[in-house]
């Protein structure tokens, strides 16, 4: 979802501006920010966006670093997957005998 998301607002973002377009389309495109920020914040409120795009095996928190994401929203992504995983998983592994 999130890197969907990057891909339309970066596109947003190029094209809603330009005078090539009727006012109206630019307005809408307006519009659109709106509510892909409203979509923004949805994301902030649940970790599983987050953390499913950590997990990806296509992405990771490389992904992050190359959509030039703030150091910090880098490591607080990373810190939630470890703190997911004391808080759910860390207890219900067993460890391995030899």
């Amino acid at each position: 979802v999130i890197p969907a998301m990057d891909k339309l607002d970066s596109h947003m973002s190029n094209v809603e501006t330009k005078e090539e377009f009727q006012p109206a389309i630019r307005a809408a495109m307006k519009l659109a920010r709106k509510k892909m920020d409203r979509y923004w914040k949805m994301t902030d409120d649940s970790n599983t966006y987050h953390i499913a795009t950590v997990l990806y095996p296509g992405l990771k928190l490389e992904y992050f670093r190359l959509q030039k994401w703030e150091d910090e929203w880098i490591e607080a992504a990373e810190n939630l997957i470890q703190e997911e995983y004391i808080d759910r998983y860390k207890d219900q592994v067993s460890p391995s005998t030899p």
